[in-house]
């Protein structure tokens, strides 16, 4: 998957070499071109970083995130397929064995095993695919809830589907499952759910090499 796609996705700023000769004949041949063209478009904003062609690049509004939403999907859809739906619908019905079974298939198939070792790019990757379900929720990554910084956060604003927090930890050595399970402890330690109401899905995930084990509880908070 484009690890920058989905960066900016959820809002942050991507450093990027930008060249301002592209045409929309170049969109296909080169990933740089993808960014340029989107920068002279008006669908990004370039801010130069003190770097010659460099730019920090960023999505300039809300509504561009949206539309820039739909482009992360369609791009992550070429590479997961169903694998993808398979797996926001594990995730909102609440089986981490199903969630285990799609992720470890995608990243198997899409994810550079540079990038596997560390689990800020999972957390990326599974932001990506859950932005489809922008509109019934508000989801948000590395962003303050309680008394700290959840890795994802998704609050149900219509419709019967459980809200969702997953915290992400990496290891290379320890036992994946106690660290899945510190995963979850965080949630509650952290308290990542206050100002939600109904039900919540927690999952505690831990990626060693491309491989997740998974923690996982259901409340019901009073409104």
């Amino acid at each position: 998957f484009d690890h920058g796609l989905v960066a900016l996705g959820k809002g942050d700023s991507v450093e990027m070499e930008l060249d301002d000769s592209v045409t929309y004949s170049d969109f296909e041949v080169d990933e740089r071109s993808l960014y340029s063209i989107m920068v002279m478009t008006g669908y990004l904003r370039a801010i130069p970083d003190g770097s010659e062609g460099t730019y920090l690049i960023s999505i300039p509004n809300k509504e561009m995130r949206k539309v820039f939403s739909k482009h992360i999907m369609d791009r992550l859809r070429e590479r997961t397929g169903l694998d993808a739906s398979k797996f926001r619908n594990a995730v909102i019905s609440g089986d981490p064995d199903k969630m285990i079974s799609a992720l470890t298939k995608m990243s198997m198939e899409t994810v550079s095993i540079r990038l596997s070792k560390d689990h800020t790019s999972y957390q990326m990757f599974i932001t990506g695919l859950m932005m489809d379900l922008e509109g019934d929720y508000v989801i948000t990554s590395d962003f303050e809830s309680g008394s700290g910084f959840h890795d994802l956060r998704m609050r149900r604003v219509r419709g019967n589907s459980p809200n969702v927090i997953i915290e992400f930890k990496d290891t290379s050595n320890g036992d994946p499952e106690r660290i899945s399970e510190d995963a979850l402890a965080q949630i509650h330690r952290k308290q990542y759910y206050y100002g939600m109401t109904g039900r919540v899905l927690l999952y505690g995930v831990c990626i060693r090499e491309k491989v997740p084990t998974i923690t996982f509880e259901e409340m019901y908070l009073q409104g």
